[in-house]
């Protein structure tokens, strides 16, 4: 109880329906039409009337819980029953990564179909700055801006006239805001903040799954002191679901690879198998998508780190959504908020940052009640991250191998891969350069044949 948040104590309360709710027609029709829902989940029904009436709320609540609606639908009702103001930016949803944003504002634009008063605005990196403005010019009604904060302040010092939108903010919500919290985004925050009416102008929503000191602080400084605390995580909830099975291995790094091929053969003998890899680095995860692609595995390959240029990271989160099976390669960009219905495994190669990375991570499976498989492979070097997650329930698994591989009708192991990858130029530089770095992902001990263009050989010697 150090952040001052005591965890909530589990209780029954009858279910509500979204029909029963002080809600538009509008509302009823979207949750009836668009989202198919007829019961509000526990963080909805414990938020819904708190916000709608204009209440300052810090809320924790899982990833999968139906957070964002929580916040979504109460503040877009709040908004349709007030007069309109073409174009003013009412709502401003602060998220920490562009996929998140997205993710949130493809829920608000479901909404503003049927709360016609009210129009959905995204503006995150990656994205032309023209198109950012384009939406803005084009948006009717009340403006719902969904953002990711260093887009935000780029447009606060460069678009003229931006500021002055957003001081007419009414409704500021920061979702994961243990991220925003962050040394990375802690200061981005403050400052898009400042462009804000003052607290006592505004109300504030605070949601994340975490609350630490970090969050405390941000709520203390940018926040109203009397606002309502919701905790639906449970002081006996498991931080990892029980339908989700837990194992690790800790390998040595020339056996990394192997292993990860291994267990994605394994994975792809299942019907359905849907699997999520994440890596500590956008580079690290578009290296083995590429070398997995040309290793002619059966699964398809999908590919999202912030190395990719946006529409890229779209398209395929969207065909990753919407797909049967594959594997995607990413990095932590994904480890947040991203629902990819239908995971069915989730691979970490090396150690989170922290036990709650951890958990966020292996989060993209067993979502909706369902099964999940986690696994943890881990460098013999990153052996003392087990303490961190001591308390999680993970199992010692037997190292998946080649020979199980091929049990799989697999013919592919890591001799496979690196030969591939031994006449590819470009993959092999980037296998070069992860060996001088200390962290060779790749290893092999054949001699490298690919042709480098003249003003590259220097960089592979």
């Amino acid at each position: 109880m150090a952040n001052g948040y005591a965890p909530a104590e589990a209780s029954e309360a009858p279910k509500v329906r979204f029909s029963e709710l002080c809600l538009a027609a509008e509302g009823k029709k979207a949750m009836q039409e668009a989202f198919k829902y007829e019961f509000l989940t526990e963080i909805q029904q414990k938020t819904y009337e708190s916000i709608r009436g204009g209440a300052e709320v810090v809320a924790r609540a899982k990833t999968g819980s139906g957070k964002t609606l929580s916040f979504l639908l109460p503040c877009l009702d709040r908004l349709h029953s007030q007069p309109v103001v073409p174009g003013e930016l009412a709502l401003l949803v602060l998220t920490p990564v562009r996929e998140l944003s997205m993710q949130v504002a493809a829920e608000a634009e479901k909404l503003t179909k049927y709360y016609s008063s009210c129009s959905m605005v995204c503006m995150t990196g990656g994205v032309p700055w023209e198109e950012d403005l384009e939406s803005l010019t084009a948006a009717k009604g009340t403006v719902i801006l969904v953002a990711t904060p260093g887009r935000l302040q780029s447009h606060a010092a460069k678009t003229e006239g931006f500021v002055d939108r957003l001081s007419k903010v009414q409704i500021l919500v920061l979702d994961e805001v243990d991220q925003l919290a962050s040394d990375v985004f802690r200061q981005a925050t403050l400052d898009i903040v400042k462009t804000l009416p003052a607290a006592s102008h505004r109300q504030s929503l605070f949601y994340s799954a975490t609350m630490g000191d970090a969050v405390t602080n941000l709520v203390s400084q940018i926040g109203k002191p009397d606002h309502m605390y919701v905790d639906v995580i449970h002081s006996d909830d498991a931080l990892v679901p029980e339908h989700i099975c837990q194992t690790y291995a800790v390998l040595p790094t020339e056996r990394m690879t192997e292993c990860l091929w291994a267990s994605l053969t394994l994975a792809a003998a299942e019907v359905d198998s849907k699997v999520v890899v994440i890596f500590m680095t956008g580079r690290i995860a578009a290296y083995y998508a590429e070398a997995f692609r040309k290793s002619g595995t059966d699964l398809p390959v999908f590919e999202i780190h912030a190395r990719r240029k946006q529409n890229q990271r779209t398209e395929e989160s969207e065909r990753f959504r919407g797909a049967a099976s594959g594997v995607l390669f990413t990095s932590d960009v994904s480890a947040r908020g991203l629902d990819y219905p239908g995971v069915t495994h989730v691979i970490q190669m090396g150690a989170a940052h922290s036990k709650e990375e951890y958990v966020h991570r292996l989060g993209r499976t067993g979502r909706a009640g369902r099964e999940g498989q986690g696994l943890l492979l881990l460098h013999d070097f990153e052996q003392g991250f087990l303490a961190d997650v001591a308390d999680l329930g993970l199992i010692e698994a037997p190292v998946p191998t080649t020979k199980e591989g091929r049990r799989c009708s697999t013919r592919l192991p890591l001799t496979k891969i690196c030969q591939i990858c031994t006449r590819d130029a470009r993959l092999c530089q980037h296998a070069h350069r992860q060996e001088r770095q200390g962290s060779s992902l790749l290893l092999s001990d054949q001699p490298c044949n690919a042709q480098l263009e003249p003003q590259q050989a220097g960089n592979h010697a």
